[in-house]
């Protein structure tokens, strides 16, 4: 769900009882995603991320060895460091075919999506000025805004959806704790050292039909703790599906 940025100022390891998600020495991160309504476990999230922080490979398993479908993240940059927000991503789902990209085009960004194997390509290009997150990048903006964030002022994104087929405005927004979805929070992580953050539309009639993605935070330590909403891999028959997942990390 989110990029390499999120290994930045892990000071402690997490010892989750993950049962399904058994633990991946060469994983960074590992998350545990079930079932929003019924909390039915639906599948692992193991992120690799290379020594030079450049790509990262993120490998879907139904538990910890059936692969189901893989993404691969890459970096771009210049003096000021390499762009998180807005990587590159290529993503395949093996049991159907479902296919997601997003690739720089010079100034642009090419959306590609394919819902089957047996269905075409779907592309769009998008200017870069039009982009501000892709894929997990939402988490770079909450790191960067934190303060303002927290001191309750939203901040407006445009994000590349190749799904959707277009970039899709949207605000980031810090709640009360109340707000969110009660989290299923592991020993290691006290409830009240929690931040729950909207991402909802920017339009304000849209909000009152799509529910919000739902990103809670360890408050100490800054890192995605979970994320509770619609994700980016769908059911084996090819439904979106929402999710719980409990992120764990490894020093």
């Amino acid at each position: 769900m989110f990029t390499s940025a999120l290994v930045m100022g892990i000071l402690t390891v997490s010892s989750p009882t993950l049962s399904e998600c058994s633990p991946d020495s060469q994983a960074s991160i590992v998350g545990r995603a079930t079932d929003v309504e019924t909390g039915e476990f639906l599948y692992c999230e193991y992120h690799f991320i290379a020594a030079d922080g450049q790509t990262t490979t993120v490998e879907y398993r139904k538990d910890s060895s059936r692969l189901f479908a893989k993404k691969l993240l890459r970096y771009s940059g210049d003096n000021d460091g390499l762009d998180l927000a807005r990587p590159e991503v290529e993503q395949e789902d093996f049991r159907i075919g479902e296919k997601r990209q997003a690739l720089w085009r010079g100034d642009d960004m090419l959306l590609r999506y394919k819902s089957s194997a047996q269905q075409p390509w779907r592309e769009i290009e998008v200017a870069s000025r039009r982009i501000d997150v892709v894929d997990g990048g939402f988490d770079v903006v909450v790191r960067d805004h934190w303060d303002e964030l927290v001191s309750g002022k939203p901040f407006v994104i445009d994000f590349a959806s190749p799904v959707h087929q277009r970039s899709i405005k949207l605000q980031v927004v810090a709640k009360e704790r109340a707000d969110c979805d009660t989290p299923e929070t592991g020993e290691d992580i006290a409830d009240d050292r929690l931040q729950c953050f909207f991402v909802e539309p920017k339009n304000r009639l849209l909000r009152w039909f799509v529910d919000p993605l739902q990103l809670v935070y360890d408050r100490r330590s800054r890192r995605l703790h979970q994320y509770f909403g619609v994700v980016n891999v769908v059911s084996g028959e090819g439904e979106a599906i929402s999710a719980r997942i409990t992120y764990y990390y490894n020093s």
